[in-house]
């Protein structure tokens, strides 16, 4: 009988794409997600259009997204993922949180909505979250 060695199957690499108009907001997210293991941090967009384009090239696993963006919103970016690619999981992180935004956010198809003044360090958990249910 010949030995059969199994191999243990390595994590998923998940990619993750931001899109905020803010460098620094940015960078704040990054660090923040730099302890998770097997994840791969896209360049940062700051443009709903440079966000599209990213997502069609890089097909991001998560978005997190901002709704104010230097050109369009995070709405535009919302409604066309969930449109073209619906298995890409969202997260609005965004200082735009009135209950109008989080009810247009689910009715778009939106996953996990923070508020930056007050939720801005469960960004972390909330990505830990989405790679668990997918």
């Amino acid at each position: 009988m010949k030995n059969i060695t199994m191999q243990k199957a390595e994590a998923p690499i998940i990619k993750i794409l931001i899109v905020d108009d803010s460098e620094l907001i940015g960078s704040k997210i990054r660090e923040l997600l730099l302890g998770i293991p097997n994840l791969l941090l896209l360049p940062q967009v700051r443009t709903a259009n440079d966000a599209l384009k990213s997502i069609m090239k890089n097909q991001p696993d998560v978005v997190i997204l901002d709704f104010r963006l230097l050109q369009g919103n995070g709405f535009d970016v919302l409604k066309t993922i969930k449109k073209d690619l619906p298995g890409i999981k969202t997260i609005m992180l965004t200082n735009s949180s009135g209950e109008s935004y989080q009810k247009k956010f689910k009715e778009y198809g939106g996953d996990i909505f923070l508020d930056k003044t007050k939720e801005f360090s469960n960004i972390a958990g909330a990505v830990l979250l989405l790679m668990a249910t997918s």
